[in-house]
């Protein structure tokens, strides 16, 4: 754990100490191009028009982006190497793609994919190695040592984990979507907007709120309804009695 702790969090100083990160996600490109010719290449050594182009065409459109690789390119240019083709194809595609934004927003978009994509495989790695550590005794049953099982099994686990990550990487860095200067403007312009509107609301209710509890500020006198009857005059329920002896009565 602790030399994978280290490998890790060296990758993290790398990654923030360097101003692009180009090479590195170059290098990654470079890997995860092998990784996926090894997926087509046929069992025995055959014409490279033979390798079926089809399929390494939507596998090479999931991994980067669309784009139409063909054997008499790869011939042509690349000397019928499919790796090298692969990597020089998909690094130009993302030049390309970059080439549209500001530098500085390019740097941060890497770096910010790079230290997430880390991160998260980092974290997952970590549960999956506390599942592995609860059930690792169970090995010595099968007469087998557990702590060299452990370091075993740690040790494939952590280079899946390398492979995950550059995939991953890779994938996000080709399908993120960049903002222009000028959508920029325009998402600020919206944003502004949308708290101003927010801002008038809140005092408009405010202000419905105060002028509904605080009531009028000089309420007019209640006016009597009805004649008021004096001691001495017949009650008005029709008893006949004076109102003192009747209702009045205190």
């Amino acid at each position: 754990m602790n030399e994978q702790r280290r490998v890790i969090y060296r990758i993290r100083r790398d990654i923030l100490s360097d101003d692009a990160n180009v090479d590195f996600i170059n290098e990654m490109i470079e890997d995860v191009t092998d990784m996926l010719v090894d997926n087509y290449r046929p069992d025995r050594k055959v014409a490279i028009e033979s390798w079926p182009w089809a399929e390494m065409k939507t596998g090479f459109a999931a991994t980067f982006m669309p784009h139409e690789v063909n054997p008499s390119e790869c011939l042509q240019s690349f000397d019928g190497e499919i790796e090298r083709y692969f990597s020089e194809t998909a690094k130009e595609l993302l030049q390309k793609k970059f080439s549209q934004y500001e530098d500085n927003q390019v740097r941060l978009a890497c770096r910010e994919i790079l230290l997430s994509t880390f991160d998260q495989f980092w974290k997952d790695h970590l549960l999956s190695m506390d599942h592995m550590k609860e059930g690792i005794n169970l090995k010595a049953y099968a007469q087998r040592d557990p702590l060299t099982e452990y370091k075993r099994e740690a040790f494939g686990l952590f280079e899946n984990m390398r492979h995950e990550v550059k995939k991953a990487i890779v994938r996000n860095v080709f399908t993120v979507r960049l903002y222009t200067a000028e959508e920029i403007e325009e998402l600020k312009r919206r944003q502004q907007e949308m708290l101003e509107a927010q801002l008038k609301a809140h005092k408009e209710a405010a202000a419905r709120e105060e002028a509904q509890t605080a009531g009028p500020a000089n309420p007019a006198p209640l006016a009597r309804t009805r004649t008021k009857v004096g001691r001495n005059d017949p009650c008005p329920c029709g008893s006949g009695k004076k109102f003192k002896h009747c209702h009045g009565v205190a």
